[in-house]
């Protein structure tokens, strides 16, 4: 169904940060296939990708492919696995540094592809 906005706080949703509420964003079953069977993300990484309460919205995660991820896309684009494993590690290394919201855009950047 249409949302028209609700409650919360942030006001009419202008100018804040490039989160999607966490069921408004892609499918859960697109995240669960993509990151759930990871053979690289632990129960650990899982938690704390699971612990957020927003993910990034479509514009910041094609952003951040296209300024962070983009020679990985480039030189791993006729092998999808390898750059499914490619970003699942590099995923891991920025949960290592507590930096999920980034974490988040590198795996969801995958299913953009």
């Amino acid at each position: 169904g249409a949302s028209t906005g609700g409650s919360g706080t942030g006001g009419s949703g202008t100018g804040g940060s490039p989160m999607a509420d966490f069921t408004d964003a892609c499918p859960p079953n697109a995240i669960t296939l993509n990151v759930g069977q990871s053979t690289v993300l632990t129960g650990n990484d899982l938690g704390k990708l699971g612990a957020a309460l927003q993910i990034p919205d479509e514009t910041s995660v094609n952003e951040y492919k296209l300024t962070e991820l983009s020679d990985t896309f480039i030189s791993l684009q006729d092998r999808p696995e390898a750059l499914r494993t490619a970003l699942h590690r590099h995923a891991q290394e920025l949960l290592a540094q507590n930096r999920v919201e980034d974490a988040w855009k590198t795996l969801l950047a995958y299913n953009a592809r």
